[in-house]
């Protein structure tokens, strides 16, 4: 087979086995997202909901955990909350300030087929709020208004597949970068018209003298997009050396390769 192939392509084969599967940073990253989102699933480990990429809100059987998991896999720590009429949401997630929080819902109807799959897996078919029509339509009421009231978008996940949906979340975390984007870009015009500054990383630890890893810029980028640092990724723009339009290139494709798959 190995033969067939690099006959068919004109190239040698190397040798080396495990190609496929390599064990760097983007690996490690991935199996940290998958560790992060099974320790903060079904509104576990609240105290560390701020230190998620994206935070899942939503009542039962609008699948969150699943969710978690498949963003997850692409590198984003995902945590989920679960909305549970006449219990508050945990106060960590109402002062959350870095994560991407969205609001998961469905059809009632449909998430009482769902509901009545998952009591008779568990040997409890009789009849509660958990499975009432009336009680579970208020309960989605009652979640559409507290995801309004906190100005958090929603995902109607009733005919959308995992995939479907995880991909809904990319397109929000994609506007919610471009918003940072345009911010980022007006505050580094300004310090190009203004006065480059010298770049302080001699003093720094986030940015290397003379620093060109992309790697370290993409970290860079990925705190300003979160709010930590912005002044961070600026200097670590302006330290490159390069104009304007090499610094704002190099930016886009950080962007393009922080966490987007």
């Amino acid at each position: 087979m190995i033969g067939a192939l690099a006959s068919y392509l004109g190239s040698q084969s190397r040798g080396m086995p495990g190609k496929q599967h390599l064990l760097d940073n983007e690996y490690f990253a991935r199996i940290d997202a998958m560790t992060f989102a099974i320790n903060h699933d079904d509104g576990q480990s609240t105290w560390g909901i701020d230190d998620s990429d994206v935070c899942l809100v939503g009542v039962s059987r609008t699948s969150k955990t699943p969710t978690s998991l498949y963003l997850a896999n692409r590198g984003i720590k995902a945590a989920n909350v679960p909305f549970v009429p006449g219990v508050p949401l945990p106060a960590e997630l109402l002062a959350a300030t870095k994560p991407l929080i969205v609001g998961l819902t469905n059809d009632p109807e449909r998430l009482i087929h769902l509901r009545r799959n998952r009591l008779s897996m568990l040997d409890h078919n009789g009849e509660t709020d958990y499975t009432d029509i009336q009680a579970v339509k208020t309960e989605v009421r009652e979640a559409r208004r507290t995801f309004a009231e906190h100005h958090w978008p929603v995902i109607d996940v009733t005919r959308r597949s995992i995939e479907e949906t995880a991909a809904a979340i990319y397109r929000l975390l994609e506007r919610r970068l471009r918003v940072a984007l345009g911010h980022v870009e007006v505050v580094i015009r300004i310090k190009f018209v203004a006065k480059r500054p010298r770049c302080q990383s001699r003093h720094s630890p986030h940015v290397a003298s003379g620093e060109r890893n992309l790697e370290a810029i993409r970290r860079c980028v990925f705190q300003s997009m979160h709010g930590i640092r912005p002044e961070i990724m600026i200097f670590a723009l302006l330290a490159i050396g390069d104009d304007w339009g090499t610094c704002r290139l190099k930016f886009l494709d950080c962007v393009a390769n922080s966490f987007f798959i």
